[in-house]
């Protein structure tokens, strides 16, 4: 897909997240998950690496796993999905598709400040959703609401400090308010 091609949300979205100061690998598979090019299951089965019922979503094994139901519409990652809007204290729907979820968080950004600092918890949300699933496949270990969480506000805490040149916020401080944060 060219650049001619590509929505203004699309040239937002892939600039803002080459430009977030977030780890490379961390933007890379944020890229990848929006051009639908990380190895979910479904990806895999359509290239025959693996057979298609082996092609379920580890997290609620009910259905098939793509991209937009790993990170969105999978019961276990929609309830984390609500537990990151509920942290915010935002009012956001759970979008149709990933490039919306990303468009819709940011958006709820009024300053250029907070825009970045919604797009690190975006990223942090698509970072800690891939490593617990990872976790599930290669571990076999369960995914905690609760933990996911955490590891969201603890990843964006630690990028977002990485973008601010000064008036440093403490771990506490932006669990209990990160709008406070992204004002400094």
């Amino acid at each position: 897909m060219t650049q001619e091609q590509r929505t203004p949300l699309e040239i937002f979205a892939f600039n803002y997240i080459w430009k977030s100061g977030v780890p490379s690998k961390v933007s890379a598979l944020s890229w990848q998950l929006l051009l639908d090019r990380i190895p979910t299951r479904d990806n895999l089965w359509r290239r025959a690496v693996i057979r298609d019922d082996d092609a379920v979503c580890p997290l609620c094994v009910g259905e098939v796993e793509t991209a937009r139901h790993l990170f969105l519409h999978c019961c276990v990652s929609a309830e984390i999905w609500y537990a990151v809007i509920r942290w915010l204290g935002v009012t956001v729907a759970l979008p149709a598709n990933v490039l919306m979820s990303y468009g819709m968080l940011v958006g709820c950004g009024n300053n250029k400040k907070r825009k970045k600092g919604l797009s690190i918890i975006w990223l942090a949300y698509v970072w800690a959703i891939w490593k617990a699933r990872n976790n599930r496949v290669f571990n076999n270990s369960e995914v905690e609401v609760g933990a996911v969480l955490e590891d969201i506000q603890r990843f964006s805490w630690k990028w977002y400090l990485n973008t601010i040149s000064f008036g440093p916020c403490l771990l506490y401080e932006w669990v209990w308010n990160p709008w406070e944060c992204m004002q400094r």
